[in-house]
């Protein structure tokens, strides 16, 4: 009768699901952690040093420094995140975590964070202009965006959370190859895990074929229609990601 008890307590729990918050929330501690030096460390060189030291030496800006390193600089910083998150796989699973569970922790991880780095993005925008105005130069934005001025904070902070969510989905992508395939065959099908989808998915936010070349900021104008062909891409390729984690064997060495 015991035995028979026993038995069944440890089949509730095998087959009870994870708790996929928990795992999310480990993940974007981990990536909190480097992602609070990176965008202290590129705010520091642009509000502390560049913008002071061109003005001290009566120089001005005509651009916004803020608005080129957002358009593209935090994407790149997730995409990195999605990657190497890959390797946390063996740690979550000997914690119980399943491979999907995990899959899908680490795109609500890489959610939560591309909507921190929108946030801290607009925040930027702020201080900029509050440097640009006290050394009496002319702010505005360049770049044709979603929202018409940068004090419209819900508006800045979606558009550039859904940009960068994108990379970071297309780093969990990325990581997976390599964590499959090893270094070789990794770098080599870059070509189809990077390239393509991330090119893709930057033809569908600006609508612009032109946006398949790479070229810095890699955006025409932007569209409400646009942010949301490429939310819904940006899901499809988080379940694209989940299919090819979910069969991803372990490894417990790196070779």
């Amino acid at each position: 009768m015991m035995s028979a008890s026993i038995d069944q307590v440890a089949a509730s729990r095998e087959t009870r699901p994870t708790d996929v918050l928990a795992p999310a929330r480990w993940l974007l501690g981990k990536q909190l952690a480097i992602t609070r030096w990176f965008i202290g460390l590129v705010a520091f060189v642009m509000f502390a040093l560049a913008q002071p030291l061109i003005a001290r030496a009566g120089g001005d800006l005509g651009f916004s420094l803020w608005e080129n390193f957002a358009a593209n600089g935090p994407g790149w910083f997730l995409l990195a995140m999605g990657a190497t998150a890959v390797g946390y796989l063996p740690v979550l699973v000997a914690q119980g975590v399943t491979r999907r569970r995990f899959a899908e922790a680490s795109a609500i991880a890489l959610a939560a964070g591309a909507l921190i780095l929108g946030a801290m993005i607009a925040v930027g925008y702020f201080v900029e202009a509050w440097l640009y105005a006290r050394s009496g130069w002319e702010y505005g934005l360049l770049q044709v965006l979603v929202f018409d001025d940068y004090r419209q904070v819900i508006l800045v902070t979606a558009e550039y959370a859904v940009r960068y969510l994108q990379f970071g989905v297309v780093g969990l992508i990325v990581g997976t190859g390599y964590y499959r395939l090893g270094g070789w065959w990794g770098t080599l099908l870059l070509i189809f895990t990077l390239i393509v989808p991330l090119a893709l998915g930057l033809v569908l936010l600006s609508q612009e074929l032109t946006a398949f070349d790479f070229g810095w900021p890699m955006l025409g104008e932007v569209t409400a229609t646009g942010l949301g062909l490429t939310l819904l891409y940006s899901v499809a390729l988080a379940f694209i990601a989940r299919a090819l984690l979910a069969t991803v064997p372990l490894r417990t060495k790196v070779s």
